[in-house]
């Protein structure tokens, strides 16, 4: 009956494919479907510890964006969010869930990995994204998201961020094409 409900859910969502290895994703049998791109995300509502991560903490909002483009390619540009809208095989969902973030090097650190926990519903598609909320974020390369519970990956996509002007209608999708002139992405140190 699971497997029936989860069959119906991804027949009236034709957005979600099967899991499979397509191009930039790779979803392994306890993901039902998975849709990455970009978002503008709502003002959140709060936040939530994450020690793994270099703010330290995560956004709560109430409401799921839309993507406003299904992309993989991401401007740098502040308030700019991209990730993931994942859905559970297993109508129970999936809980202790950690999203590993692999980017080029960020601050003096060479901070390269970053980590949260997270879930994925199996009634509904669970967004994961990250947001540039600091100019120190704005690295141009290629972005990696894992979902991972326990040493089992269960979705694994990439993105490649590039400066603004390079895709300049992603760029000014949110509103925040004031600021492209303020600030300059840095390029990942060390990489040649």
């Amino acid at each position: 009956m699971r497997h029936a409900i989860a069959a119906l859910i991804l027949m009236l969502n034709p957005a979600f494919a099967l899991a499979e290895a397509t191009g930039n994703v790779l979803t392994g049998s306890k993901i039902a479907g998975l849709e990455a791109g970009v978002i503008c995300p709502p003002e959140p509502v709060g936040s939530s510890p994450a020690p793994g991560t270099l703010a330290g903490t995560t956004h709560i909002i109430d409401e799921d964006p839309p993507f406003v483009s299904n992309t993989q390619t991401v401007p740098a540009v502040i308030g700019i969010g991209f990730g993931v809208k994942a859905l559970a095989a297993d109508l129970g969902g999936l809980q202790d869930v950690v999203l590993v973030v692999t980017h080029p090097p960020m601050r003096k650190e060479k901070v390269s990995t970053q980590s949260y926990q997270t879930r994925i519903s199996g009634h509904a598609p669970s967004l994961t994204f990250y947001q540039f909320d600091y100019a120190y974020e704005l690295v141009i390369g290629p972005w990696k998201m894992t979902a991972m519970q326990g040493d089992t990956i269960l979705y694994q996509t990439s993105f490649e961020v590039v400066p603004p002007q390079k895709v300049p209608e992603l760029a000014g999708a949110c509103g925040y094409e004031h600021l492209l002139s303020s600030l300059t992405p840095s390029a990942p140190a060390g990489r040649g």
